[in-house]
């Protein structure tokens, strides 16, 4: 079956549009490429870089700056592995900072390479410049679990070196020792101290109860003094108060004791 004059033309124009919009979209991606210019490092790692493939992230405090580019074996030394990877242009990578590989713990095993570190007064590294490595978390795992040992060892020399037989035998004659001090201090100064305190703690009994005695005769006498002077003061103000009413009682009063006289 023949193609009609519109069809060709319809078809024409779809593989036009489909040829440019692949053209477009590579043009995109090469220009975004090109204006995210990278910059190219490597590091030297003397362990096994197993889980870090080409591809994989490079991460500076968490945050990607780049990937690695490719992985060879170090022709002057072949316990070490050469990694080749490139960084976002204007990325700090400073002279003292360190190329750490991370991860290898999760089901995947991939492993990434973390920066770290770095003086923000150096200048920046050139590109193709070495970035020296960093400890792995592998190494660190590996030292403490080294250091235990040294010091689980250690423990285990002390415990034997306690429970030797001559040890046992001079800790078992120090408490013999120490046991018989004790009981002759028991028996003897210590029921004599107890007698002390308790005859200090009567007399001192009795001493307060004395003290409360006295003060509550003092509060009696006290409280009777006031009392009488209380009745004292009203009856002057009593006195005061009718002589004020009516001032003849004055003249009455020096009358009766004339009279009594």
């Amino acid at each position: 079956m023949e193609t009609t004059k519109g069809e060709r033309i319809r078809l024409g124009i779809f593989m036009i549009m489909t040829v440019s919009l692949i053209l477009g979209f590579g043009i995109f991606f090469l220009g975004k490429r090109l204006a995210n210019e990278n910059v190219i490092y490597h590091t030297r790692f003397s362990e096994s870089v197993d889980g870090l493939v080409p591809g994989a992230k490079v991460k500076w405090n968490g945050v990607d700056v780049g990937k690695v580019l490719e992985l060879h074996i170090d022709e002057h030394d072949l316990l070490a592995v050469v990694v080749t990877f490139e960084v976002v242009k204007g990325t700090p990578v400073k002279a003292s900072m360190r190329a750490n590989l991370v991860g290898g713990f999760s089901i995947t095993g991939l492993k990434t390479i973390e920066l770290s570190g770095g003086n923000p007064d150096e200048p920046t590294l050139p590109e193709n410049h070495e970035v020296l490595a960093g400890t792995s978390q592998i190494q660190q795992i590996t030292s403490r679990v080294e250091v235990f040992s040294v010091k689980l060892e250690a423990l285990m020399n002390n415990m034997l070196l306690i429970t030797g037989e001559n040890n046992q035998a001079n800790l078992a004659g120090s408490l013999q020792d120490l046991h018989s001090i004790t009981s002759q201090f028991r028996n003897s100064d210590i029921e004599k101290t107890f007698i002390e305190i308790q005859n200090a703690s009567k007399a001192l009994e009795n001493l307060s109860n004395r003290a409360d005695l006295m003060i509550y005769k003092s509060q009696e006498d006290i409280s009777t003094s006031l009392r009488n002077i209380n009745e004292m003061t009203e009856n002057m103000y009593d006195f005061s108060q009718r002589i004020k009413a009516d001032p003849s009682l004055l003249i009455r009063s020096e009358e009766k004791s004339g009279r009594i006289k």
